[in-house]
């Protein structure tokens, strides 16, 4: 870690992310009376070295900072406690433009730190989410991003990803680095997610990018990590604790509550006992395990063993494994299935060990026995990919796999998805110009193989969000980031049951563009809202591949002349004529030297718009001058996307109030700031029942 000096804590400016956008917020500091580590901050229920504690008793503690954007994010209510008579209630709803909801403390001045909390996790209220990018986070240490760089994943986060508890790692030796920079990544997992308890959570950890660092992390008293290694990024300041809830995508699910109490940070002096929940289960005197808790694993008897796999639905049983056994997903009558293992007699324990495709350790002290565990008899949901398995199941004598090792089973069997049309397991294969190594245009073709995939998206090294999705097809033209060097492009897959596939990139080579030919002959094709059909929004995107173009102009069905002439880009808002019908838009390139393509047109039609519910969230984006990088007049043109959306309002790096609200429209004159540098303006707009939507901004040099 570089070398960190603080006299006092000052105003830290971080980046939070809504609707996929960053927005800069200001976090509220600790005095020095509250933070300075060195000391005890102040002694609750008899605890020391305690920096800061929260039992929302009545209220959040001024320790804590908050992020809540909706009126519901966050309650204190006596629903679920844990220890004396409130707690905190943390809410997102799938229908919200917001991805986080949680309370959180200032950046940590030592390197050395203590955390405990409890989380309950409503199961009605919690349902499991099995695409690979459905994650939530419920507690993480956010890096304090230094000048220059962009925002990054957490460098220690507490997960919850396809119905499993997992702490996720990532760490980075540069000085300045970005998520497709990082050194390394680890993954432990905590075993299923249980859901309707109390999860009383202990962590200990010394910020490190080096060798020297330490995770340490308990589960009802249990160690379940214990790391040594580095485990953050090689930043000048020490990461910042949060908890409650962070999801960035929604998928089947539409609905995410955690109930939090107990939440405490100690400081380098600090133990275990320190920041434990009240009640919670305290190891021994050591915490530290020894390396192996288990009893022997030779067997002293035959009592057999007998596997089958679950339906974790209905929690019957779907078939028994057997050496070699193969199960088809095709064929099975669901996706959310469970191995249980029975025993010939009673016994203290049974322990799973899973390898393989997925790897996973579980031990059961009480009947049902199941490799991913159940909540009150009703079995947890696991989803398998296809690939080899082997599992080996052994009976103990006594609980959590200790005394005498009475039997073992070890089955090895395959899981295959034979379906080819759908529902089966997505994958698809991306090459740039039909994996030519070199291209002299930001113009490409991108080539796309795809299995069991209905919809597609992507993403390149100019942008760090995906494009929305939209239906597969075997080709689609991208315009390539500005200037020579190596580029590349990725696409993810989704399936009819919305499972999605891993990420496939491919790279080109941008050699320096030759100077287009002034005399050569333009062309264009354009296609609207990515070729659709249909539409209900009169807000389209008009989706341009142009070449030996430097300008383009556009009309529509409504419209008797040309709009203004201006740059070529790959995409543009347009906003259709009203009534519902059959629309078209034409577009008209011209190159350097004034010489005019062939104009072309496409159409689709406007079926009926729903009336816009006056309590929608209202949404807009917005971009400058299409998305130019650059401008010689300070007259720019703001290019507005709105929905649900009835009045906008504006403001610049030049102003510190907005403008007056005024009705929506596709497009905005506007007067940069004077000088040459770097500009920006923000946009917000807001509904008719006067909720307003997240602001949004671009920027723009002007020269």
């Amino acid at each position: 870690m570089k070398k960190f000096l603080l006299i006092a804590l000052s105003f830290l400016t971080f980046v939070t992310t809504s609707c996929q956008k960053d927005e800069l917020e200001e976090m509220q500091p600790f005095s020095n009376a509250k933070a300075t580590s060195s000391s005890n901050v102040f002694s609750s229920e008899g605890r020391n070295n305690l920096l800061a504690e929260a039992k929302f008793e009545p209220t959040l503690s001024s320790y804590f900072n908050k992020q809540i954007f909706t009126s519901f994010g966050f309650a204190i209510n006596s629903d679920f406690v844990r220890s004396g008579s409130k707690a905190a209630k943390f809410e997102m709803r799938s229908s919200d433009s917001q991805i986080r909801s949680e309370i959180l403390l200032p950046y940590e001045t030592n390197s050395n730190r203590w955390y405990g909390n409890s989380l309950y996790l409503p199961s009605n209220a919690w349902e499991n989410d099995y695409n690979p990018e459905g994650w939530d986070i419920i507690s993480q240490w956010h890096a304090v991003e230094d000048k220059g760089e962009a925002a990054r994943l957490p460098p220690l986060s507490l997960v919850v990803s396809k119905g499993r508890l997992n702490f996720v790692i990532y760490w980075a030796t540069k000085s300045i680095n970005t998520n497709s920079t990082i050194s390394g990544k680890k993954v432990f997992d905590l075993g299923p997610l249980e859901k309707d308890k109390w999860l009383d959570m202990v962590y200990h950890m010394n910020f490190s990018h080096q060798s020297d660092g330490v995770l340490e992390v308990w589960k009802n008293g249990v160690k379940v990590v214990d790391y040594k290694g580095p485990n953050c990024y090689n930043d000048n300041d020490y990461p910042y604790f949060k908890t409650g809830i962070y999801k960035r995508r929604w998928y089947k699910v539409t609905k995410r509550v955690i109930y939090i109490d107990e939440v405490r940070a100690g400081n380098e002096k600090a133990t275990y006992n320190d920041v434990v929940p009240s009640g919670a289960v305290t190891p021994p005197t050591n915490p530290n395990p020894p390396t192996d808790t288990t009893g022997t694993e030779n067997p002293t008897t035959g009592e057999p063993i007998t596997l089958t796999l679950i339906n974790a639905n209905t929690d019957q049983p779907l078939q028994k494994l057997t050496p070699g056994s193969t199960f088809d997903l095709a064929t099975l009558p669901t996706y959310d299935l469970n191995i249980e293992a029975t025993t010939a007699s009673a016994v203290g324990s049974v322990k799973f060990n899973l390898s393989g495709t997925e790897n996973q350790e579980m031990i059961q002290s009480g009947a049902p026995y199941s490799l991913f565990g159940d909540a009150g008899g009703n079995f947890n949901n696991w989803l398998p990919a296809s690939g080899d398995y082997t599992l080996k199941a052994t009976s103990y004598s006594g609980a959590n796999a200790t005394g005498n090792a009475l039997a073992t089973a070890s089955v090895s069997f395959k899981v295959v998805n034979s379906d080819t049309y759908g529902s089966g397991t997505p994958t698809v294969k991306l090459v740039i110009n039909n994996n030519e190594p070199t291209t002299t245009t930001t113009l490409a073709t991108l080539n796309i193989s795809a299995v069991n995939a209905t919809h597609m998206r992507f993403y390149d090294n100019a942008n760090s969000n995906w494009t929305d999705w939209e239906p597969i097809a075997e080709t689609k033209p991208w315009t390539l980031s500005n200037g020579a060097g190596s580029k590349w492009v990725k696409v993810q897959v989704l399936n009819t049951v919305g499972v999605m596939s891993e990420v496939a990139s491919d790279g080109i080579n941008l050699e320096n563009p030759t100077v287009t030919d002034q005399n050569a002959a333009p062309s264009v094709t354009m296609v609207i809202n990515n070729n659709e059909a249909t539409t209900t929004s009169p807000n389209v995107t008009l989706n341009i591949n142009a070449l030996n173009a430097t300008e383009m102009r556009f009309y529509d069905n409504s419209n008797s002349t040309w709009s203004s002439w201006e740059p070529v880009a790959a995409s543009k808002f347009w906003t259709l004529s009203t009534g519902a019908g059959s629309k078209w838009v034409k577009v008209q390139v011209k190159n350097a030297s004034g010489v005019m393509s062939e104009s072309v047109s496409d159409g689709i039609n406007l079926e009926s718009p729903t009336v816009t519910d006056p309590n929608a969230t209202p949404t807009v984006a917005m971009v400058i001058n299409n998305n130019a990088a650059s401008t010689t007049s300070a007259k720019v043109t703001l290019n507005i996307k709105a929905t649900n959306s009835t009045h906008i309002r504006f403001y610049d790096n030049s102003n510190s109030t907005w403008t007056a609200w005024e009705k929506v429209a596709t497009t905005r004159t506007w007067t940069l700031s004077s000088g040459a540098g770097s500009k920006w303006v923000k946009a917000q707009t807001k509904n008719a029942a006067g909720k307003m939507s997240t602001s949004v901004s671009d920027g723009i040099t002007l020269k």
